[in-house]
């Protein structure tokens, strides 16, 4: 007997917290497990699934979030990832910005 999956396609890369976010409210609760396929792409399984997780997570260290604390002595740098992505790098990690 197989385990059911949730197979989520046609993921869109350029929006991809948004789609990370979708696809949380959408599975909340269930067991399955999740594999992802990116629109345009023929692939999908385990490995494209952690694939779509690993950029989820440096999505959030994006420079243009404005949820990381940059001023001071100890402020990240920002560095280009990629030809449309900005991120933070810091030493000491990233904290996010007061309320």
């Amino acid at each position: 007997m197989a385990l059911r999956q949730d197979h989520v396609t046609n993921v869109d890369r350029e929006h991809l917290l948004d789609w990370a976010a979708a696809i949380a409210a959408a599975i909340r609760g269930r067991r399955n497990p999740l594999m992802v396929q990116f629109s345009q792409e023929m692939g999908f399984g385990e490995a494209i699934t952690a694939s779509f997780f690993s950029e989820v997570a440096d999505s959030f260290a994006s420079a243009a979030l404005g949820m990381w604390y940059v001023h001071g002595d100890d402020a990240p740098e920002v560095y280009q990832s990629s030809k449309a992505h900005r991120a933070l790098l810091a030493t000491n990690g990233l904290f996010p910005q007061p309320y």
